[in-house]
């Protein structure tokens, strides 16, 4: 997972140079609810102790969509996994 969203970020901000001024953003999400026990049962490290939901996901997306200002931008939604 950490590898394909790292490559997403990459690409996220050479398009926003390359495609300026059109707008390129990014959503880099952790896993989503629901997922098999196991990922569940790792859910209980993540500092908010459980999984995303796919809405709490979403509104990411609706931000960037709402803000003409931003671009090349990474929105990190992994309930805190980047930080452990």
């Amino acid at each position: 997972m950490a590898l394909i969203n790292s490559a997403t970020e990459t690409l996220c901000q050479t398009l926003a140079v390359e495609l300026a001024p059109v707008r390129v953003n990014c959503v880099s999400p952790s896993f989503v609810a629901p997922k098999p026990a196991r990922l569940e049962d790792n859910a209980s490290q993540l500092p908010l102790k459980r999984l995303a939901s796919a809405n709490e996901v979403a509104s990411a997306y609706l931000w960037f969509m709402a803000n003409p200002y931003a671009t090349g931008t990474i929105s990190v939604v992994d309930g805190g996994a980047r930080l452990i």
